[in-house]
């Protein structure tokens, strides 16, 4: 746990340390959040210094802040959104609990299943010992005794057996659950990285670095190609905002 102001005029920046040095410890991954509140006080998570951190970390970042209904820059950055900060622990880690819980049913079961088949062949077994011996043939319930005990000695292994081989898979199914878990995290990350390439696309603060600008005609943006002559017309950045006529207009190919 990394302790930071959350909110606040120095949130942002002390959010964005807080996760420079969350990156350095080694984590498999980091979640940034906090609880509820209004719009002002989530505030900190919309700054661009919080979405760089996020953006440059190396560890898997999931974002939880605030409510379900609460969506911040943040979320769109990080590699995984949850709606909020219990709800992000259960996404991350697997339930243990569940898993053993459901081992033990299972092999409770079995021990039901087996334990029936057992009761049923032992009532079998008497059944037969009492017709043999009102008989009175003693070498042949000397034989079934002794196939009795085989058939529980063999049960007795096989539910032994069963029960061993249960125990044996827990390892491959937390290691699958967690190979899941790092599936849905690489995905996210592409589709991040889709959402960043199609931000700095459409970006205007970003564009602008490359002498890049906004043609808008009443306020609407168009293309240079729709200009006609004496056409007023607007030029736009992130920055600047000028007014200017068209004098002519030519067409050229590259």
């Amino acid at each position: 746990i990394v302790d930071t102001l959350v909110q606040g005029e120095k949130a942002g920046t002390q959010i964005a340390r807080a996760l420079q040095y969350a990156d350095s410890l080694g984590a498999d991954v980091v979640v940034v959040g906090r609880g509820g509140g209004s719009a002002e006080d989530l505030w900190a998570f919309n700054e661009e210094v919080v979405a760089d951190a996020i953006y440059v970390m190396q560890t898997p970042v999931v974002s939880a802040v605030g409510h379900e209904v609460d969506t911040m820059i943040s979320d769109f950055v990080a590699d995984l959104r949850a709606p909020t900060p219990s709800a992000a622990m259960e996404m991350i880690l697997p339930d243990m609990h569940e898993l053993l819980y459901g081992l033990d049913e299972l092999q409770e079961r079995m021990k039901q299943h087996f334990t029936q088949i057992l009761q049923t062949k032992i009532a079998q077994v008497e059944h037969i010992k009492e017709r043999l011996y009102n008989a009175s043939p003693t070498q042949k319930i000397k034989a079934i005794e002794e196939q009795f005990a085989q058939q529980k000695e063999l049960f007795t292994r096989t539910v032994q057996y069963k029960i061993q081989n249960l125990q044996g898979l827990l390892p491959s199914i937390y290691a699958h659950y967690v190979q899941q878990k790092e599936f849905v995290l690489q995905k996210k990350s592409q589709s991040l990285h889709t959402l960043e390439e199609q931000l700095k696309l459409y970006n205007p603060k970003l564009k602008s670095k490359e002498g890049w600008a906004e043609v808008l005609v009443e306020h609407k943006r168009t293309a240079l190609k729709n200009l006609k002559k004496d056409e007023i017309f607007e030029l736009q950045d992130a920055e600047v905002k000028v007014e200017a006529k068209v004098l002519s207009v030519a067409s050229y190919k590259a």
